[in-house]
């Protein structure tokens, strides 16, 4: 069964990515309230990754490094666009920062438990910072668009 979820997960994952690219690269840049869920791209290589580890035995063999870094490639690209983030203005959507951090780090943590490779080591350490930073500062945010009334209101 597992075999299954993760043989889906991984056929949807490519078609997906296919569409985005095609959406990004050719109908330009997705609205300023989306631009958060660009980050989501740097979720199911991590995902992929902790479940190949499962299905075989958790050798971190070299397809797990490809999806590792693939998801490392991700998170790279989205550090290059930080500077379009700060411009922006906060929305509901700015949740789609948390999840694919915590997954990139929880990836990065197992790789470094099954190799002791010590940049794995940092680079956990560094995400886990990250993702609980972009988890605290968000919430916040949402926190005072709750309180202002902002959240969940008609466009």
């Amino acid at each position: 069964m597992l075999m299954f979820f993760f043989s889906l997960g991984m056929f949807f994952w490519i078609i997906l990515t296919a569409i985005l690219f095609n959406r990004i690269i050719f109908h330009g840049m997705l609205a300023q309230k989306f631009l958060p869920t660009l980050a989501i791209f740097i979720a199911p290589p991590a995902v992929a990754m902790l479940g190949y580890l499962n299905i075989n035995g958790g050798e971190f063999d070299l397809f797990a490094q490809f999806l590792l870094n693939i998801a490392l490639t991700f998170a790279l690209l989205l550090f290059v666009l930080a500077k379009n983030f700060y411009k922006i203005t906060f929305f509901i959507s700015w949740w789609a920062f948390t999840f694919p951090f915590a997954a990139l780090t929880l990836a990065f943590l197992t790789a470094y438990e099954k190799t002791q490779y010590t940049p794995f080591k940092l680079l956990s350490l560094f995400s886990l910072v990250l993702a609980s930073i972009i988890i605290a500062f968000v919430g916040l945010k949402t926190i005072g668009a709750i309180l202002r009334g902002d959240i969940c209101k008609e466009e």
